[in-house]
């Protein structure tokens, strides 16, 4: 098999991987997306998290539906969490132009361990 065959079959197996995260969590697809992208798809750290980004667009829409679809959904809760995330999200897409990859790096480590910490405990 050629190397660009089996590059493209590890990064159709990542995306799979990420979209099953992102529907069967709810979310957190990025937490595979960024390493998948700088690893396997040789982007710098600020262009794999924008492409990160772009990407869980159209995987949230479709897990939105399918949430949608099966699952009630507390709309009041919905509206404030999301007018909050749509300005954070404002402010961190400014806020990313002035780091340096090594900054995004440890933060995005932060964050995961954080959150996998209180998950657990």
């Amino acid at each position: 098999m050629r190397k660009d065959n089996f590059k493209l079959i590890k990064i159709v197996g990542c995306s799979i991987a990420i979209g099953i995260i992102n529907g069967l969590l709810g979310g957190g697809g990025g937490m595979l997306c960024v390493p998948a992208l700088i690893k396997l798809g040789k982007l710098s750290t600020k262009q794999a998290h924008a492409t990160a980004i772009f990407a869980m667009l159209p995987i949230s829409i479709v897990s939105s539906i399918v949430y949608s679809l099966s699952v009630k959904i507390d709309v009041n809760t919905l509206l404030l969490i999301t007018v909050g995330s749509l300005f954070g999200a404002f402010i961190g897409t400014k806020l990313l132009k002035n780091f340096k990859s090594i900054v995004l790096d440890y933060i995005f480590v932060i964050v995961i361990f954080v959150a996998g910490f209180r998950m657990l405990f």
